[in-house]
């Protein structure tokens, strides 16, 4: 059972309870605010939180302030069974926080063919889960953002016409569809994982990988209100970046954009800032600094600054590393484990002053774990939220405007793949 309470607690006072086998007690819930990428725009911590900088005492969790819920309590009522596909294929499961609740987006085989579903959850009850597409298409990837009025899809279709290209699509607050999908890309050979933020201006932005017979290329497109394109496409990257599962997050001035290469020599984890018309503000830059990462990566920023996970191999262990990021999106400090058990698949999202990091351990039988860092990224404590496959792709962490937490991925087996999420419920 993980329990969050707000108060101002030393490490020491954590160690102490774990050690006498009682309900650990971890710092305070999240501040984050507005709607983001597939997640949630992040402010910056509580008025009452001392600077990052501040001099801590030995063993000492920083203050992150008094904001938020008085308490959160994880039961396994809570993890939610959202589907299961005959077919085994590693998958990043959408998911968008909203004010008070989550939608989350992924694709399953109907009839033979993949179609797109939604599903609503809040901070009680089962998800309500609906079905956007049924064309008896090819539909792959969606990822989700939240708007003003509902939610925003992006995703990877073939329309029967050998490639596969990018869809947007509206969603009221009801998850009902509105209008039709648009189309957003016409590339010869094939268009796939696509990332959506909103933008600190107006509208979003929408990312994806452009695939050909030896590049992955990462393309953008600045989409209106109701996911309609008002400007062309653009190529952001080059040949020289083999750009693999992309993901967004939001910057003051624009976007950035953060992605694993694992087929590079050597593989790396890289950012690349963006302005608001989704073009590129100087080059990629590498976070990963030992040549040794695995192709997953995730962000989380406010304005002032934030984190990017990513995932690494150190001789045979798998490993989830934290890089702190400026403002301006650029790296800064050093790579750091985020976490003290070998593990991937990981993602971060913004809580109260510092930053939680979902992740699938590396463990004989394998859970999601949920780790808590400071807002160096210093590894606090971890808890575990889940049964897991071995595999089955990046798990999301996104934070509701209140501060409420849910964890999405999908696990892989013989039997297909299993859609599955883990609420925390506060009281």
């Amino acid at each position: 059972m993980l329990v969050l309470l707000r108060s101002r607690l030393s490490y020491l006072g954590i160690v102490s309870v774990l050690a006498c086998g009682c309900d650990p007690v971890v710092p305070p819930p999240p501040t984050d605010v507005g709607p983001r990428d597939v997640g949630v725009r992040d402010t910056p911590a509580p008025i009452d939180a001392p600077p990052v900088d501040a001099p801590l005492a030995d063993g000492e969790v920083p203050d992150v302030g008094d904001g938020g819920m008085s308490s959160c309590e994880l039961g396994g009522a809570d993890v939610l069974e959202l589907a299961s596909d005959l077919r085994m294929s590693d998958r990043v499961v959408g998911l968008a926080a909203g004010d008070t609740d989550w939608a989350i987006t992924w694709h399953q085989s109907v009839k033979g063919f993949d179609e797109i579903f939604v599903a609503g959850v809040g901070v009680t009850g089962d998800a309500t889960v609906h079905q956007i597409t049924s064309l008896g298409r090819l539909e792959h990837d969606p990822a989700i953002v939240a708007t003003d009025t509902g939610w925003l899809l992006a995703w990877s279709g073939n329309h029967m016409d050998l490639n596969y290209e990018m869809y947007s699509q509206s969603v009221g607050a009801d998850l009902s569809p509105i209008g039709s999908p648009t189309r957003l890309s016409t590339f010869a050979d094939g268009d796939g994982s696509p990332t959506l933020v909103a933008l600190p201006t107006s509208g979003y932005l929408v990312a994806w990988v452009q695939g050909g017979m030896t590049t992955n290329l990462a393309v953008t497109r600045v989409l209106g209100a109701t996911g309609a394109p008002t400007a062309a496409a653009r190529t952001i990257t080059t040949a020289a970046n083999a750009v693999v599962r992309p993901t967004l997050g939001f910057r003051s001035a624009g976007a950035v954009l953060v992605w694993g290469e694992s087929s590079s020599v050597p593989p790396a984890a890289r950012v690349l800032a963006l302005d608001v018309a989704g073009a590129a503000s100087g080059g990629p830059v590498a976070a990963s600094t030992e040549g040794n990462a695995d192709g997953t990566a995730d962000v989380t920023m406010d304005l002032f600054g934030g984190a990017m996970v990513f995932g690494a191999t150190v001789i045979v262990r798998p490993e989830v590393r934290v890089r702190l990021l400026d403002g301006t999106g650029t790296p800064v400090e050093s790579e750091r484990a985020a976490t003290t058990s070998a593990g991937r698949d990981a993602s971060i999202a913004s809580f109260g002053g510092g930053y939680l990091v979902s992740y699938r351990s590396a463990d004989a039988a394998p859970v999601i774990r949920l780790a808590l860092l400071d807002a160096q990224g210093v590894f606090i404590d971890e808890y575990d939220l889940a049964d897991a496959a071995a595999g089955g792709g990046r798990t999301t962490v996104r934070v509701t405007t209140e501060g409420r937490v849910l964890v999405t991925w999908a696990d892989t087996g013989v039997a297909g793949t299993r859609i599955r999420a883990a609420r925390v419920r506060c009281e």
